[in-house]
């Protein structure tokens, strides 16, 4: 929660959370908010999860979690908009030969248009994300 501070109090960001999954299937999570981690865990989110998937199955890039939502009906989804009072998320994916990481940023639409405000700050947010890294 220290790391992720400025995301709060700067940004308005409720919930940041890391994902790595590598060829071997090891995968690795971090968030600022226990409370959603024992949730997930509890509710066996994981069965279903759009994001555990083999790396090869992602590129580089960026995502919306409305476009999951969208793609299918999942109930982590609306679980996480709940638990976190978030409407949408964005996701950074790097990607190199041997892993996929995700850097999860959630937001909420009622603050102005998300995808404007966080699509204009990309480079402030793909910042952050070498800064989580390197801290942590």
């Amino acid at each position: 929660q220290k790391v992720t501070r400025p995301l709060r109090e700067l940004l308005s960001i409720p919930f940041f959370g890391y994902h790595r999954i590598d060829l071997n299937g090891q995968y690795v999570v971090l968030t600022d908010r226990p409370d959603w981690a024992e949730f997930y865990l509890e509710n066996k989110f994981y069965v279903n999860d759009p994001y555990l998937k083999h790396p090869d199955n992602y590129c580089a890039g960026i995502s919306f979690f409305s476009h999951f939502d969208s793609q299918q009906e999942n109930s982590m989804i609306k679980a996480w908009s709940k638990k976190l009072q978030a409407d949408e998320g964005i996701v950074l994916m790097e990607k190199n030969s041997i892993t996929v990481e995700f850097f999860i940023f959630a937001g909420h639409q009622q603050q102005g248009d998300f995808h404007k405000l966080y699509l204009s700050h990309l480079s402030l947010l793909r910042a952050f994300s070498k800064y989580f890294k390197k801290s942590l």
